[in-house]
């Protein structure tokens, strides 16, 4: 049992630690940008806003989110 565990451990050390190779990984990148990008358009685009029953946002409806995080973590 100790023989298994020893090789996990050794595996596990010649692999790295986990977020070693995560700028090589093109295609995780890929789908995260697409899936922005695709998220922003459903948002902001007119003919997907109607399709989706979905609205923007303005610059004051992003400021009034902001704040309140603001002054809870300075509360904290």
């Amino acid at each position: 049992m100790s023989g298994r565990k020893g090789h996990r451990l050794a595996v596990a050390h010649r692999a790295g630690p986990s977020l070693c190779g995560l700028f090589r990984k093109r295609w995780l990148w890929a789908a995260i940008a697409l899936s922005l990008f695709l998220h922003a358009a459903v948002v902001y685009v007119p003919f997907l806003q109607e399709a989706f029953s979905t609205s923007g946002l303005d610059a004051g409806d992003y400021a009034s989110v902001r704040v309140p995080e603001t002054v809870a973590s300075s509360a904290l």
